[in-house]
């Protein structure tokens, strides 16, 4: 009998800003937003087929010189 698992929907957001001069770039996003969790899955090792970190911040300033 085939294993059913159920399925997930994340919501993963990003926002890119230039800057004037387009040498400085900041990214600003988030990651499974909603913090939505996973159905629960592991395969014959016991480790899980989803991320389960939950929701997930993240910024990212690069500037070129």
């Amino acid at each position: 009998m085939p294993l059913i698992v159920d399925d997930q929907t994340t919501l993963d957001l990003q926002y890119l800003h230039l800057f004037g001069n387009q040498r400085t770039v900041i990214r600003l996003g988030c990651k499974n937003c909603l913090d939505e969790d996973p159905p629960v899955t592991f395969n014959n090792q016991g480790v899980g087929l989803y991320d389960y970190r939950g929701a997930m911040v993240y910024a990212r300033v690069r500037h070129h010189f």
